[in-house]
């Protein structure tokens, strides 16, 4: 089980981090990428992996941290894998209108919203764990109250960084 006194700067500066790039795919990229990864494969597929995210998996993924505590570590590993899978999500988009799979669109449909919903999932839990060890790091009140700000600092210029890179990238560029 992760958290406890004995975390240093260098935990908060990567939770931070981790904090700051969630919010920037969860609020920026995804809900740019997404219509063009799931149009090609017809009607649907991104009603389904929009709302199974929002409405069932990011509320369940949530609460594992009351059964699963990863350690700062493991935060960034889980990261990391979430990352991949948005990756995945970004060549789709960009292939789009003709990703990987087009040719069997239940398959590709089903891909990009598993892969949508296990990201979206592991992002999720990362947000929580991330402010948990930012949390149970801190030596005093004061500094849980100053890292818990900092937190909600980074998710806002994380959301706003690349919400306007992608608004860029997809409107103008």
């Amino acid at each position: 089980e992760g958290g406890g006194a004995g975390h240093g700067g260098a935990d908060s500066r990567a939770m931070l981090l981790v904090v700051g790039w969630a919010s920037g795919w969860q609020n920026g990229v995804v809900p740019s990428i997404l219509p063009f990864a799931t149009a090609p494969y017809g009607g649907g597929w991104e009603y389904l992996a929009a709302n199974t995210a929002s409405m069932l998996v990011d509320p369940l993924a949530s609460v594992i941290p009351l059964a699963y505590r990863a350690s700062p570590a493991g935060v960034v590993r889980i990261t990391l894998a979430w990352t991949a899978l948005g990756v995945y999500s970004l060549v789709v988009a960009l292939q789009s209108p003709r990703p990987l799979l087009i040719d069997s669109p239940a398959l590709g449909g089903a891909v990009i919203v598993g892969t949508a919903v296990c990201r979206s999932a592991m992002l999720s839990y990362t947000k929580v764990m991330a402010n948990y060890h930012l949390k149970c790091s801190s030596a005093s009140p004061a500094e849980t109250q100053r890292r818990l700000e900092h937190s909600g600092t980074m998710m806002q210029v994380g959301a706003t960084v690349a919400a306007a890179l992608f608004f860029y990238l997809v409107n103008v560029a």
